[in-house]
Order: structure tokens, then sequence, then C-alpha cells
């Protein structure tokens, strides 16, 4: 799992916003779950289950554009 955490991500307004549940308040806060073999297993943002979001609010390519990084090559699996 990882975390990525927006700077003031603790006092965004729960508030939704255009976009929802890919808004601001959405997006402050995204939870990414790695397979074993690095695959994307589950991308959730902070409203989760609320207002429409799903286990999977993005998928690899979106994600990396958010982050402005390539996912695959930070967001590695653990080995033994």
């Amino acid at each position: 799992m990882y975390f990525c955490l927006r700077e003031g991500y603790e006092i965004q307004d729960k508030v939704v916003g255009y976009n929802c549940p890919l808004d601001e308040y959405g997006l402050s806060m995204i939870a990414v779950g790695v397979n074993g073999d690095g695959s994307l297993n589950t991308c959730t943002c902070r409203w989760n289950h609320e207002q429409g979001a799903t286990g999977m609010c993005m998928d690899a390519v979106q994600l990396s554009e958010l982050l402005g990084v390539d996912v695959y090559r930070v967001m590695t699996p653990v080995r033994d």
C-alpha cells in the first residue's frame, strides 16, 4: 500500500466539488495498492465509496499524470 497525501490534506474542506469524486477533497488523499507482480490493484480517493468513488477511481496512466511520475517506477511491490 502507498498513500499519496497532498500538502494541507488535513485541513481540506469535505465539500462535494466539481468532478467529484476526483475533486479537491477526493484527490487530497489517495491510497494505492500494488499486486505482487507490480500491477495496480486498487486506487481509491479520499471519498472512498462515498460520492460514487470505487476501488479503482483511476488507472495507472491517470494516476501517473496526476502525480507527475511513472507509478510503476516508484510504487514497486516489496519482495521477500
